[in-house]
Protein backbone atom coordinates (compact mmCIF):
# COMPACT_ATOMS: atom_id res chain seq x y z
CA UNK A 1 0.00 0.00 0.00
CA UNK A 2 1.49 3.10 -1.12
CA UNK A 3 1.18 6.85 1.09
CA UNK A 4 -1.75 7.82 -1.18
CA UNK A 5 -3.44 4.68 -0.19
CA UNK A 6 -3.18 5.56 3.64
CA UNK A 7 -4.09 9.39 2.67
CA UNK A 8 -6.72 8.45 1.58
CA UNK A 9 -7.78 5.71 4.16
CA UNK A 10 -6.97 7.65 6.92
CA UNK A 11 -8.86 10.80 6.46
CA UNK A 12 -11.90 8.95 5.05
CA UNK A 13 -12.04 7.07 7.75
CA UNK A 14 -11.26 9.89 11.03
CA UNK A 15 -13.57 12.31 8.90
CA UNK A 16 -16.29 9.26 9.00
CA UNK A 17 -15.86 8.85 12.58
CA UNK A 18 -15.92 12.71 13.28
CA UNK A 19 -19.46 12.73 11.23
CA UNK A 20 -20.64 9.62 13.15
CA UNK A 21 -19.77 10.93 16.50
CA UNK A 22 -20.82 14.71 15.70
CA UNK A 23 -24.23 13.24 14.04
CA UNK A 24 -25.05 11.28 16.98
CA UNK A 25 -24.33 14.52 19.67
CA UNK A 26 -26.33 16.44 17.20
CA UNK A 27 -28.87 13.92 17.36
CA UNK A 28 -28.67 13.53 21.21
CA UNK A 29 -29.15 16.97 21.78
CA UNK A 30 -31.71 17.44 19.43
CA UNK A 31 -33.80 14.49 21.49
CA UNK A 32 -32.88 15.95 24.52
CA UNK A 33 -34.41 19.29 24.16
CA UNK A 34 -37.32 17.57 21.98
CA UNK A 35 -37.91 15.58 25.64
CA UNK A 36 -37.24 19.18 27.58
CA UNK A 37 -39.94 20.35 25.70
CA UNK A 38 -42.03 17.44 25.99
CA UNK A 39 -41.63 17.22 29.69
CA UNK A 40 -41.98 20.95 30.53
CA UNK A 41 -45.28 20.92 28.38
CA UNK A 42 -46.26 18.08 30.21
CA UNK A 43 -45.79 19.61 33.65
CA UNK A 44 -47.25 22.21 32.86
CA UNK A 45 -50.28 21.32 31.70
CA UNK A 46 -50.32 19.15 35.03
CA UNK A 47 -49.83 21.89 37.08
CA UNK A 48 -52.76 23.70 35.28
CA UNK A 49 -55.09 21.13 35.64
CA UNK A 50 -54.01 21.02 39.79
CA UNK A 51 -54.19 24.59 39.96
CA UNK A 52 -58.07 24.27 37.92
CA UNK A 53 -59.28 21.25 40.59
CA UNK A 54 -58.60 24.13 43.34
CA UNK A 55 -59.70 27.14 42.44
CA UNK A 56 -63.22 24.57 41.25
CA UNK A 57 -63.02 23.23 44.90
CA UNK A 58 -62.59 26.73 46.38
CA UNK A 59 -64.84 28.68 44.16
CA UNK A 60 -67.68 26.42 44.52
CA UNK A 61 -67.35 24.94 47.88
CA UNK A 62 -65.04 27.27 49.61
CA UNK A 63 -62.41 26.52 52.12
CA UNK A 64 -64.12 23.43 53.43
CA UNK A 65 -64.59 21.81 49.98
CA UNK A 66 -60.79 22.41 49.32
CA UNK A 67 -60.28 20.95 52.96
CA UNK A 68 -62.11 18.14 52.22
CA UNK A 69 -60.37 17.58 48.72
CA UNK A 70 -56.46 18.04 50.09
CA UNK A 71 -56.63 15.09 52.81
CA UNK A 72 -55.39 16.90 55.91
CA UNK A 73 -52.49 13.63 56.06
CA UNK A 74 -51.27 14.22 52.36
CA UNK A 75 -48.89 16.54 51.08
CA UNK A 76 -49.33 18.84 48.31
CA UNK A 77 -50.88 17.52 45.38
CA UNK A 78 -48.46 16.34 42.55
CA UNK A 79 -46.32 18.67 40.62
CA UNK A 80 -46.26 21.16 43.82
CA UNK A 81 -43.46 21.48 46.24
CA UNK A 82 -45.53 24.15 48.20
CA UNK A 83 -49.16 25.47 48.47
CA UNK A 84 -50.78 27.79 50.70
CA UNK A 85 -54.09 29.56 50.22
CA UNK A 86 -54.92 32.84 51.88
CA UNK A 87 -57.67 35.07 51.78
CA UNK A 88 -58.32 38.99 50.93
CA UNK A 89 -56.48 40.36 54.56
CA UNK A 90 -53.16 37.82 53.76
CA UNK A 91 -54.32 35.36 56.56
CA UNK A 92 -53.19 31.51 55.40
CA UNK A 93 -56.01 29.09 55.45
CA UNK A 94 -54.37 26.50 54.06
CA UNK A 95 -50.51 25.26 54.21
CA UNK A 96 -49.01 22.16 52.38
CA UNK A 97 -45.25 21.60 52.01
CA UNK A 98 -43.30 18.43 51.27
CA UNK A 99 -40.96 17.41 53.89
CA UNK A 100 -37.85 18.04 52.18
CA UNK A 101 -36.72 19.46 48.87
CA UNK A 102 -34.65 17.03 46.40
CA UNK A 103 -30.70 17.60 46.60
CA UNK A 104 -30.26 17.96 42.92
CA UNK A 105 -28.97 20.44 41.06
CA UNK A 106 -31.07 20.27 38.32
CA UNK A 107 -34.04 21.36 40.22
CA UNK A 108 -35.60 24.53 40.98
CA UNK A 109 -38.70 26.07 42.29
CA UNK A 110 -40.56 28.03 40.48
CA UNK A 111 -44.02 30.54 41.80
CA UNK A 112 -46.94 30.17 40.37
CA UNK A 113 -50.06 32.43 41.80
CA UNK A 114 -53.83 33.10 41.23
CA UNK A 115 -57.06 34.65 42.53
CA UNK A 116 -60.07 32.85 43.02
CA UNK A 117 -63.49 34.32 43.76
CA UNK A 118 -66.01 32.19 45.42
CA UNK A 119 -69.38 32.12 44.55
CA UNK A 120 -69.85 33.31 47.86
CA UNK A 121 -68.33 36.43 47.18
CA UNK A 122 -65.18 35.95 48.99
CA UNK A 123 -61.66 36.61 47.18
CA UNK A 124 -58.82 34.08 47.82
CA UNK A 125 -55.03 33.51 47.00
CA UNK A 126 -53.41 30.45 45.45
CA UNK A 127 -49.79 30.38 45.74
CA UNK A 128 -48.23 27.15 44.73
CA UNK A 129 -44.31 26.60 44.62
CA UNK A 130 -43.53 24.55 41.28
CA UNK A 131 -40.70 21.92 40.80
CA UNK A 132 -38.84 22.66 38.07
CA UNK A 133 -36.28 20.15 36.25
CA UNK A 134 -33.30 22.10 34.17
CA UNK A 135 -30.83 19.59 32.42
CA UNK A 136 -27.44 19.69 34.36
CA UNK A 137 -25.84 16.75 33.03
CA UNK A 138 -23.47 17.03 30.94
CA UNK A 139 -24.22 17.52 27.19
CA UNK A 140 -22.05 14.48 25.92
CA UNK A 141 -22.72 11.94 28.06
CA UNK A 142 -25.84 11.63 26.55
CA UNK A 143 -24.09 9.43 24.06
CA UNK A 144 -24.08 7.03 26.76
CA UNK A 145 -27.25 7.57 28.56
CA UNK A 146 -29.36 4.40 26.44
CA UNK A 147 -26.14 2.29 27.94
CA UNK A 148 -26.56 3.61 31.38
CA UNK A 149 -27.51 -0.38 32.25
CA UNK A 150 -24.97 -1.95 30.50
CA UNK A 151 -21.62 0.53 29.85
CA UNK A 152 -20.25 -2.13 27.70
CA UNK A 153 -22.67 -1.91 25.19
CA UNK A 154 -21.10 1.80 24.61
CA UNK A 155 -17.65 0.18 23.82
CA UNK A 156 -19.47 -2.68 21.48
CA UNK A 157 -21.39 -0.50 19.72
CA UNK A 158 -18.24 2.28 19.25
CA UNK A 159 -16.33 -1.01 18.37
CA UNK A 160 -18.79 -2.26 15.44
CA UNK A 161 -19.13 1.61 14.31
CA UNK A 162 -15.20 1.98 13.92
CA UNK A 163 -15.02 -1.89 12.42
CA UNK A 164 -17.76 -0.82 9.96
CA UNK A 165 -16.49 2.27 8.74
CA UNK A 166 -12.99 1.18 8.64
CA UNK A 167 -13.86 -1.47 6.28
CA UNK A 168 -15.82 0.84 3.71
CA UNK A 169 -13.06 3.45 4.09
CA UNK A 170 -10.30 0.85 3.36
CA UNK A 171 -12.37 -0.43 0.15
CA UNK A 172 -13.11 3.03 -0.90
CA UNK A 173 -9.33 3.97 -0.86
CA UNK A 174 -8.32 0.66 -2.36
CA UNK A 175 -10.86 1.11 -5.12
CA UNK A 176 -9.48 4.63 -5.78
CA UNK A 177 -5.91 3.90 -5.53
CA UNK A 178 -5.73 0.27 -7.08
CA UNK A 179 -5.81 2.16 -10.84
CA UNK A 180 -3.10 4.34 -9.91
CA UNK A 181 -0.67 1.49 -8.48
CA UNK A 182 -1.70 -0.40 -11.92
CA UNK A 183 -0.86 2.83 -13.92
CA UNK A 184 2.87 3.47 -12.14
CA UNK A 185 3.75 -0.36 -12.60
CA UNK A 186 2.59 0.58 -16.18
CA UNK A 187 4.53 3.14 -16.67
CA UNK A 188 8.07 1.71 -14.94
CA UNK A 189 7.17 -1.73 -17.46
CA UNK A 190 7.03 1.40 -20.16
CA UNK A 191 10.49 2.94 -19.08
CA UNK A 192 12.30 -0.71 -19.19
CA UNK A 193 11.63 -0.75 -22.30
CA UNK A 194 8.16 -3.00 -22.47
CA UNK A 195 6.33 -1.37 -25.26
CA UNK A 196 3.52 -3.50 -25.84
CA UNK A 197 2.55 -2.46 -22.01
CA UNK A 198 -1.35 -2.00 -22.11
CA UNK A 199 -3.82 -1.46 -19.04
CA UNK A 200 -7.14 -0.97 -20.64
CA UNK A 201 -7.85 -4.75 -19.69
CA UNK A 202 -6.69 -4.07 -16.23
CA UNK A 203 -8.40 -0.94 -15.72
CA UNK A 204 -11.69 -3.50 -15.75
CA UNK A 205 -15.03 -1.57 -16.24
CA UNK A 206 -14.30 1.47 -14.71
CA UNK A 207 -16.16 4.49 -16.47
CA UNK A 208 -14.13 7.51 -14.58
CA UNK A 209 -11.06 9.86 -15.03
CA UNK A 210 -8.65 7.37 -14.16
CA UNK A 211 -10.08 5.03 -16.34
CA UNK A 212 -9.82 8.09 -18.70
CA UNK A 213 -5.90 8.15 -18.54
CA UNK A 214 -5.57 4.40 -18.50
CA UNK A 215 -7.03 5.30 -21.83
CA UNK A 216 -4.38 8.17 -22.98
CA UNK A 217 -1.72 6.07 -21.83
CA UNK A 218 -2.33 3.01 -24.20
CA UNK A 219 -2.78 5.62 -26.43
CA UNK A 220 0.36 6.60 -25.65
CA UNK A 221 2.16 3.71 -25.37
CA UNK A 222 1.16 2.15 -28.91
CA UNK A 223 2.15 5.77 -30.22
CA UNK A 224 5.95 5.08 -28.68
CA UNK A 225 5.86 1.90 -29.87
CA UNK A 226 5.07 2.73 -33.39
CA UNK A 227 7.48 5.53 -33.81
CA UNK A 228 10.05 3.20 -32.46
CA UNK A 229 9.44 0.61 -34.66
CA UNK A 230 9.16 2.49 -37.40
CA UNK A 231 12.58 3.77 -36.77
CA UNK A 232 14.09 0.41 -35.84
CA UNK A 233 12.59 -1.32 -39.71
CA UNK A 234 14.01 2.34 -41.00
CA UNK A 235 17.77 1.79 -39.65
CA UNK A 236 17.26 -2.26 -40.26
CA UNK A 237 16.26 -1.59 -44.31
CA UNK A 238 18.60 1.28 -44.74
CA UNK A 239 21.43 -0.89 -43.61
CA UNK A 240 20.40 -4.04 -45.67
CA UNK A 241 20.42 -1.39 -48.56
CA UNK A 242 23.83 -0.08 -47.77
CA UNK A 243 25.11 -3.85 -48.43
CA UNK A 244 24.29 -4.14 -52.18
CA UNK A 245 26.40 -0.38 -52.97
CA UNK A 246 29.26 -1.38 -50.70
CA UNK A 247 29.72 -5.21 -51.76
CA UNK A 248 29.44 -3.04 -55.15
CA UNK A 249 32.35 -0.96 -54.19
CA UNK A 250 34.40 -3.99 -53.27
CA UNK A 251 34.29 -5.06 -56.39
CA UNK A 252 34.98 -2.03 -58.14
CA UNK A 253 37.74 -1.66 -56.00
CA UNK A 254 39.36 -5.00 -57.35
CA UNK A 255 38.99 -4.43 -60.77
CA UNK A 256 40.48 -0.79 -60.53
CA UNK A 257 43.67 -2.27 -58.61
CA UNK A 258 44.12 -4.39 -61.65
CA UNK A 259 43.70 -2.10 -64.31
CA UNK A 260 45.90 0.81 -62.43
CA UNK A 261 49.41 1.08 -61.85
CA UNK A 262 51.18 1.17 -57.96
CA UNK A 263 50.90 4.94 -57.46
CA UNK A 264 47.26 5.01 -56.76
CA UNK A 265 46.90 2.10 -54.68
CA UNK A 266 47.98 3.81 -51.56
CA UNK A 267 44.45 6.00 -51.91
CA UNK A 268 42.42 2.31 -52.98
CA UNK A 269 43.79 0.87 -50.27
CA UNK A 270 42.53 4.18 -48.18
CA UNK A 271 39.31 3.61 -49.98
CA UNK A 272 38.78 -0.20 -48.75
CA UNK A 273 39.87 0.72 -45.43
CA UNK A 274 36.81 3.46 -44.99
CA UNK A 275 34.45 0.53 -46.37
CA UNK A 276 35.52 -1.66 -44.42
CA UNK A 277 34.64 0.40 -41.42
CA UNK A 278 31.69 1.17 -43.04
CA UNK A 279 30.83 -2.56 -43.60
CA UNK A 280 31.35 -3.12 -39.93
CA UNK A 281 29.69 -0.07 -38.87
CA UNK A 282 26.47 -1.51 -41.07
CA UNK A 283 27.04 -5.10 -39.58
CA UNK A 284 26.69 -3.91 -35.76
CA UNK A 285 23.54 -1.20 -36.58
CA UNK A 286 21.80 -4.88 -38.24
CA UNK A 287 22.77 -6.73 -35.29
CA UNK A 288 21.32 -3.91 -32.99
CA UNK A 289 17.94 -4.44 -34.82
CA UNK A 290 17.51 -7.84 -34.82
CA UNK A 291 18.29 -7.59 -31.22
CA UNK A 292 15.45 -5.00 -30.71
CA UNK A 293 12.99 -7.51 -32.77
CA UNK A 294 10.90 -10.62 -30.79
CA UNK A 295 12.35 -14.10 -31.46
CA UNK A 296 15.38 -12.57 -33.97
CA UNK A 297 17.68 -15.03 -31.60
CA UNK A 298 17.32 -18.36 -30.23
CA UNK A 299 18.78 -19.58 -26.89
CA UNK A 300 19.75 -23.17 -28.24
CA UNK A 301 23.47 -23.43 -26.74
CA UNK A 302 24.42 -24.69 -23.14
CA UNK A 303 27.61 -22.67 -22.27
CA UNK A 304 30.43 -22.79 -19.97
CA UNK A 305 31.01 -19.45 -18.80
CA UNK A 306 34.59 -19.91 -17.47
CA UNK A 307 35.52 -21.72 -20.58
CA UNK A 308 33.82 -18.79 -22.68
CA UNK A 309 35.30 -15.81 -20.93
CA UNK A 310 38.71 -17.79 -20.93
CA UNK A 311 38.62 -17.65 -25.03
CA UNK A 312 37.44 -14.07 -24.49
CA UNK A 313 40.34 -13.23 -22.49
CA UNK A 314 42.86 -14.53 -24.36
CA UNK A 315 41.83 -13.57 -27.94
CA UNK A 316 41.48 -9.77 -25.92
CA UNK A 317 45.61 -10.47 -24.75
CA UNK A 318 46.66 -11.48 -27.41
CA UNK A 319 46.26 -7.68 -29.48
CA UNK A 320 46.33 -6.03 -26.42
CA UNK A 321 50.55 -6.96 -26.08
CA UNK A 322 51.27 -4.80 -28.24
CA UNK A 323 49.49 -1.80 -26.39
CA UNK A 324 51.32 -2.58 -23.16
CA UNK A 325 48.55 -3.81 -21.40
CA UNK A 326 46.80 -7.19 -20.23
CA UNK A 327 43.93 -8.68 -19.06
CA UNK A 328 43.60 -11.09 -15.79
CA UNK A 329 40.48 -13.60 -15.37
CA UNK A 330 39.65 -14.39 -11.68
CA UNK A 331 37.56 -17.30 -11.30
CA UNK A 332 37.26 -19.99 -9.15
CA UNK A 333 34.08 -21.84 -10.18
CA UNK A 334 32.21 -22.17 -13.44
CA UNK A 335 28.40 -22.73 -14.33
CA UNK A 336 26.58 -23.71 -17.26
CA UNK A 337 24.10 -21.16 -18.85
CA UNK A 338 21.85 -21.99 -21.55
CA UNK A 339 22.38 -18.90 -24.21
CA UNK A 340 23.01 -17.56 -28.04
CA UNK A 341 26.64 -18.82 -27.91
CA UNK A 342 27.60 -16.15 -30.54
CA UNK A 343 25.67 -13.13 -29.08
CA UNK A 344 26.98 -13.74 -25.49
CA UNK A 345 30.31 -14.01 -26.95
CA UNK A 346 30.21 -10.87 -28.68
CA UNK A 347 28.41 -9.30 -25.77
CA UNK A 348 30.96 -9.91 -23.04
CA UNK A 349 33.89 -9.63 -25.92
CA UNK A 350 32.66 -5.75 -26.66
CA UNK A 351 33.07 -5.21 -22.63
CA UNK A 352 35.97 -6.31 -22.21
CA UNK A 353 37.32 -4.89 -25.63
CA UNK A 354 35.94 -1.98 -24.38
CA UNK A 355 37.66 -1.91 -20.99
CA UNK A 356 41.05 -2.48 -22.74
CA UNK A 357 40.74 0.60 -25.18
CA UNK A 358 40.49 2.91 -22.37
CA UNK A 359 42.26 1.26 -19.31
CA UNK A 360 45.72 3.47 -18.83
CA UNK A 361 48.77 2.06 -20.96
CA UNK A 362 51.10 -0.51 -19.10
CA UNK A 363 48.25 -1.48 -16.38
CA UNK A 364 45.76 -4.50 -16.29
CA UNK A 365 42.03 -4.93 -16.75
CA UNK A 366 40.57 -7.44 -14.59
CA UNK A 367 37.57 -9.98 -15.67
CA UNK A 368 36.09 -11.61 -12.45
CA UNK A 369 33.48 -14.43 -12.01
CA UNK A 370 31.61 -15.47 -9.40
CA UNK A 371 28.27 -15.96 -7.74
CA UNK A 372 25.65 -13.82 -5.98
CA UNK A 373 25.80 -14.66 -1.96
CA UNK A 374 22.29 -13.41 -1.87
CA UNK A 375 21.21 -15.72 -5.24
CA UNK A 376 22.79 -18.64 -5.51
CA UNK A 377 21.56 -18.74 -9.15
CA UNK A 378 22.80 -15.71 -10.59
CA UNK A 379 26.66 -15.17 -11.44
CA UNK A 380 27.91 -11.79 -11.62
CA UNK A 381 30.51 -10.70 -13.98
CA UNK A 382 33.14 -7.80 -13.06
CA UNK A 383 35.09 -6.39 -15.67
CA UNK A 384 36.62 -3.43 -14.27
CA UNK A 385 39.83 -1.20 -15.99
CA UNK A 386 42.19 1.81 -14.90
CA UNK A 387 40.97 4.63 -16.97
CA UNK A 388 39.67 8.35 -15.94
CA UNK A 389 36.64 6.83 -15.66
CA UNK A 390 33.20 8.91 -16.90
CA UNK A 391 30.84 11.20 -15.41
CA UNK A 392 28.54 9.77 -12.86
CA UNK A 393 25.34 11.64 -14.43
CA UNK A 394 26.38 9.70 -17.86
CA UNK A 395 26.66 6.32 -16.21
CA UNK A 396 23.64 5.05 -17.99
CA UNK A 397 23.93 6.79 -20.87
CA UNK A 398 27.09 4.61 -22.37
CA UNK A 399 24.79 1.75 -23.02
CA UNK A 400 22.89 4.56 -25.40
CA UNK A 401 23.39 3.94 -29.59
CA UNK A 402 26.57 6.31 -30.99
CA UNK A 403 27.23 7.88 -27.48
CA UNK A 404 30.63 8.88 -26.78
CA UNK A 405 30.92 11.01 -23.98
CA UNK A 406 34.83 12.58 -23.84
CA UNK A 407 37.73 13.26 -25.75
CA UNK A 408 39.15 10.03 -24.60
CA UNK A 409 36.30 8.47 -26.33
CA UNK A 410 36.21 9.18 -29.78
CA UNK A 411 36.18 7.49 -33.20
CA UNK A 412 40.57 7.76 -33.01
CA UNK A 413 40.47 5.44 -30.14
CA UNK A 414 38.14 3.05 -32.22
CA UNK A 415 34.44 2.15 -31.83
CA UNK A 416 31.34 3.86 -33.06
CA UNK A 417 29.55 3.95 -29.97
CA UNK A 418 27.75 0.55 -30.76
CA UNK A 419 29.45 -2.03 -28.68
CA UNK A 420 27.62 -1.39 -25.27
CA UNK A 421 24.81 -0.69 -27.01
CA UNK A 422 24.82 -4.32 -28.27
CA UNK A 423 26.31 -5.64 -25.02
CA UNK A 424 23.65 -4.33 -22.82
CA UNK A 425 20.63 -5.33 -25.48
CA UNK A 426 21.92 -8.84 -25.40
CA UNK A 427 22.38 -9.35 -21.75
CA UNK A 428 18.59 -8.22 -21.47
CA UNK A 429 18.00 -10.84 -24.17
CA UNK A 430 19.60 -13.41 -21.66
CA UNK A 431 17.09 -12.10 -18.98
CA UNK A 432 20.52 -10.51 -17.37
CA UNK A 433 21.48 -7.01 -16.11
CA UNK A 434 24.35 -4.68 -16.51
CA UNK A 435 25.16 -1.73 -15.15
CA UNK A 436 28.40 0.65 -14.81
CA UNK A 437 30.27 2.63 -11.55
CA UNK A 438 33.08 4.48 -11.34
CA UNK A 439 35.42 2.76 -9.30
CA UNK A 440 36.93 3.70 -5.75
CA UNK A 441 40.19 4.22 -7.22
CA UNK A 442 40.09 4.75 -10.27
CA UNK A 443 38.50 3.55 -14.15
CA UNK A 444 35.30 2.14 -14.89
CA UNK A 445 33.56 -1.43 -13.77
CA UNK A 446 30.88 -2.78 -15.63
CA UNK A 447 28.86 -5.34 -13.75
CA UNK A 448 27.17 -8.02 -15.65
CA UNK A 449 24.75 -10.84 -13.95
CA UNK A 450 23.73 -13.50 -15.54
CA UNK A 451 21.05 -16.52 -14.58
CA UNK A 452 23.21 -19.82 -13.90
Amino acid sequence: MGRLFWKIFLSFWLTLILVLLFSSWGTALYLESLNDVQRETNRDKLVRIRMDAISNAIEYGGIAALKKTLNPGRRPPPAFFELSVSDKSGTILIHKKRRRMPQRPDISIVEVNKIINSIHGDEYKITAKVIKRMPAHPKFGRLLRPFGRFPALALLWFAIAVLISGSVCFWLAWYLTQPIRQLQMATRQLASGKLSTRIKNIMGNRRDEIADLGKDFDHMAEQLQNLLLSQKQLLSDISHELRSPLARLHIALGLTRQKTDSRVHAELDRIEHEAIRLDELIGQVLTLSRLDRDNAYKKEDYIDIATLLEDIVKDANFEAQHTQRSIALVTKHTWTIQANAELLYRALENIIRNAVRYTAENTQVTVTLHAIQAQSNVIQIDICDQGDGIPESHLETIFEPFVRLSSSRNRKSGGYGLGLAIAQRAIHFHNGEVSAINHSTAGLCVTVRLPA
